[in-house]
């Protein structure tokens, strides 16, 4: 297996577990209680996801997540970065880490 890049986060990032994403590791930290509670609506419908293909509500709940996540590390990070980085190889192990 070949050796993916480690992106570092930025200075006083928040811990988390490093995940491979693509040809690239991130530090991906756990969500803030308040982008917790600000999606709580949103992250009752990732309920029974990863048995099966998600949908696309859930597929958009799910970048909005980890985005939220990462931005904590890497605050210049884009959702749209996010949406191009998540596949249908890597969301559930990436949604598991937030």
């Amino acid at each position: 297996m070949d050796n993916p890049k480690r992106i570092e986060p930025a200075a006083g990032h928040r811990g988390g577990v490093w995940v491979r994403i693509a040809d690239e590791e991130y530090r991906v930290p756990p969500l803030s209680f308040r982008s917790l509670r600000d999606m709580q609506q949103d992250v009752d419908g990732l309920r029974g996801i990863g048995k099966g293909m998600p949908t696309p509500a859930q597929m958009d709940v799910l970048c909005r997540l980890v985005h939220a996540a990462l931005v904590r590390n890497y605050p210049a990070m884009e959702l749209n970065q996010v949406i191009d980085m998540l596949d249908i190889g890597n969301y559930a192990e990436v949604f598991g880490a937030v």
